[in-house]
C-alpha cells in the first residue's frame, strides 16, 4: 500500500461530479446539479452524460444558474407571485368603502340585535352578514 499511487485521473473526477448532480437532481438542488454538471464537464468534456444531465437541469430550472444572476432569479419569482392589489383606484376606492360599509352593519347588528333579541339575534347577525357580504361581491362582480 505504501508508494502506491493515489492520484485520480481527471476521467474519474468527472464521473465522481456527474454522480454528485445526479443525487442533488434527485434531491430536488437543481441549480446545484447543474453546477455540479458543469464541474463534470470542466473535468472531462468528452463525458456527453454531464452534458446532457445538465441541459436537463436546466432546462428544469427555466434558468442557467451558470450565467444568470440570482438576484434576476428572485426578481423573476417575486413578479410571479405578485399580489393584484385591486386594480385601478376608483375600484379600489369602491372596495376599500365597501369593507368599511360591511364593518359598520357588522358592529351595529352585533351590538344592535343581539342587546334586542337575545339569542334570536344571533341568527339575524349572521343572515346580515351573509346579505352585506353578498352586497359586497355583487357590486365588485358589476364593477369588473
Amino acid at each position: 500500500m505504501v508508494g502506491e499511487n493515489t492520484t485520480i485521473s481527471r476521467e474519474d473526477l468527472a464521473v465522481e461530479k456527474n454522480n454528485e448532480g445526479v443525487s442533488r437532481f434527485k434531491a430536488g438542488d437543481l441549480a446545484g446539479a447543474a453546477r455540479a454538471f458543469q464541474e463534470a464537464m470542466n473535468f472531462d468534456p468528452s463525458l456527453d452524460e454531464a452534458r446532457e444531465n445538465r441541459d436537463m437541469a436546466i432546462s428544469r430550472l427555466g434558468y442557467d444558474p451558470l450565467t444568470e444572476d440570482r438576484d434576476q432569479e428572485a426578481r423573476r419569482r417575486e413578479k410571479d407571485f405578485d399580489i393584484d392589489s385591486g386594480g385601478e383606484s376608483l375600484e379600489r376606492l369602491v372596495q376599500y368603502a365597501l369593507y368599511a360599509l360591511a364593518a359598520v352593519i357588522g358592529l351595529g347588528l352585533m351590538i344592535g340585535i343581539y342587546a334586542i333579541l337575545g339569542p334570536v339575534g344571533i341568527l339575524l347577525l349572521i343572515a346580515g352578514c351573509l346579505m352585506v357580504w353578498g352586497i359586497k361581491w355583487s357590486w365588485l362582480f358589476f364593477l369588473k
